[in-house]
């Protein structure tokens, strides 16, 4: 459990971190933010930030809770939810990370599955998917990401697509030692994110 909870703290930490790279430090009303801090250059004027399109962060926070029969919790832009996985005793964190203009505009989602190594089906990682984003507010999204899912194994660490309007990455982590040391569960992630992260 101290891995576990360990590997789970430094992915929220970890969005936290983007979050804050993209939307700058204030939060409360300010003004929109559209492009990432100090990143975009004249070859990288594709890096937009924006929210998701067609969701908003109260129907997804009632989709988790419903599901799982839990709490989600408020942290600054962010709604956490940590439960167990369906089956397998593996830890699973959903967040929710919002627009901070707009408490309902959600800048992005993000499940991991902690404590289960590669391979991943593409059913695991489709039930991911609807995790994150359950299939009752995800609308047209979900038929086109689902088909973009193919199986993952040890040999891949990271994949991802530029949809219209948002961003889709699946990566995952897998300690190769036998004995790995406490931050070292494997973790798998799968996160949607509002705006355009690469080229298209």
């Amino acid at each position: 459990m101290r891995k576990t909870l360990g590997t789970l703290a430094v992915a929220v930490l970890l969005t936290f971190a983007i979050y804050m790279a993209v939307f700058g430090r204030g939060w409360g009303p300010r003004q929109p933010a559209t492009t990432v801090a100090a990143v975009p250059s004249p070859s990288q004027s594709w890096l937009v930030a924006a929210a998701l399109p067609g969701v908003t962060a109260t129907a997804i926070r009632r989709a988790w809770e419903r599901r799982w029969d839990a709490p989600a919790k408020d942290t600054g832009p962010q709604t956490v939810l940590r439960t167990g996985y369906p089956g397998d005793g593996s830890e699973l964190l959903l967040t929710l990370t919002r627009v901070p203009e707009d408490q309902e505009a959600v800048w992005g989602v993000s499940c991991v599955r902690d404590g289960k190594p590669a391979p991943y089906s593409k059913a695991e990682l489709t039930d991911l998917l609807d995790f994150c984003l359950p299939p009752e507010v995800a609308g047209a999204h979900r038929r086109e990401i689902v088909d973009w899912l193919t199986p993952f194994d040890d040999n891949t660490w990271r994949v991802h697509r530029q949809f219209a309007g948002f961003t889709a990455v699946v990566k995952h982590f897998q300690p190769r030692d036998a004995a790995p040391a406490d931050d070292q569960e494997p973790t798998l992630q799968l996160s949607l994110t509002g705006g355009t992260y690469f080229p298209v």
